[in-house]
């Protein structure tokens, strides 16, 4: 229901998916695509939760296995998340953790606010990009928590200047 709701307002040309105050069990990861803000009630409050052997990551950008791969200039562009906690679940996923991070993302001018990822067997946020020039690439990272997860809590390999601020 909830990647219905974001493709359904990135083919208006974007907007905001409001998620309600409780906990949402994942069989897959949601899918980030251009212009779409995803907003909870706050990460104590609205929480997407891997279920058990659903071995994706808890978010990735549209077409992120095609793009990770080609390094070109194109991928989803103006997403957001917002106060949400996402929960890998890393105990109950059989799959690699090179597959199983709480954010996978190829993408640039983004922003990723209030947000808390735990519990995940891969990395927490693993951010890609190849330069554009002439583009305004900043992404935003504020008011990240990152614990509990099997490899390296924040991975960060574009977009170019990225803007940090109270990321522990």
């Amino acid at each position: 229901a909830i990647n219905a709701a974001i493709t359904y307002v990135n083919g208006l040309g974007g907007g905001e998916v409001e998620l309600d105050a409780r906990e949402y069990s994942l069989t897959g990861p949601i899918i980030k695509r251009s212009n779409v803000r995803l907003v909870g009630k706050g990460s104590d409050n609205t929480i997407l939760k891997l279920a058990t052997n659903a071995n994706s990551p808890v978010v990735k950008t549209l077409d992120y296995d095609t793009l990770i791969v080609a390094r070109n200039a194109v991928g989803p562009t103006d997403f957001a998340l917002v106060g949400l906690t996402l929960d890998g679940n890393r105990l109950n996923q059989s799959g690699s953790a090179a597959d199983l991070n709480g954010i996978s993302s190829y993408g640039w001018h983004f922003l990723i606010e209030d947000v808390t990822v735990q519990e995940c067997k891969g990395k927490g946020i693993r951010s890609d990009w190849e330069t554009l020039v002439g583009q305004d690439m900043a992404s935003t990272f504020r008011r990240i928590l990152i614990y509990n997860v099997g490899r390296d809590g924040f991975d960060i390999s574009g977009p170019n200047d990225n803007h940090g601020e109270d990321i522990i």
